[in-house]
């Protein structure tokens, strides 16, 4: 019985090719069907640090685990290469990267006029508060 987790093997180019680049693996989330998306956290994390995916389709299904929609173009930025048997190899903080970068950006276009102009007029109030503590304390 083999109780080591279900690990993917590269091939020998591949793996040496990892090698003298000095890439560490790091255990990725496990590509689940998620109803409602995660909350991805963009970590400190050393830039030789790599996810690897079985194929194509588990590496797209990750993002969209965090993310409503990956255009190809944009998650292939993240790819460092690719395995014989087709495996993909990720720069992790890239691929984090991407989605922190895509969540504010989708989150900055889902913002109307009128919520801009509610934050503002908030904010003219707070300082004008600030304003009036500092006249009133000794």
């Amino acid at each position: 019985m083999n109780n080591k987790k279900d690990t993917i093997r590269l091939d020998f180019k591949t793996w040496l090719f990892l090698f003298l680049t000095r890439t560490v693996k790091v255990e990725h989330t496990p590509v689940l069907e998620e109803r409602d998306k995660l909350t991805m956290y963009a970590k400190d994390s050393s830039p030789n640090e790599i996810y690897i995916f079985k194929n194509y389709e588990e590496y797209r299904n990750f993002f969209l685990m965090y993310l409503n929609e990956a255009s190809n173009n944009l998650i292939d930025l993240a790819i460092y290469t690719k395995g014989s048997k087709g495996q993909i190899i990720a720069l992790k903080g890239l691929c984090e990267y991407i989605i922190v970068k895509k969540k504010v950006n989708d989150f900055y276009n889902s913002i109307t006029q009128e919520q801009i102009n509610k934050i503002h007029s908030k904010s003219n109030s707070i300082s004008k508060e600030k304003e009036i503590t500092k006249k009133l304390s000794f």
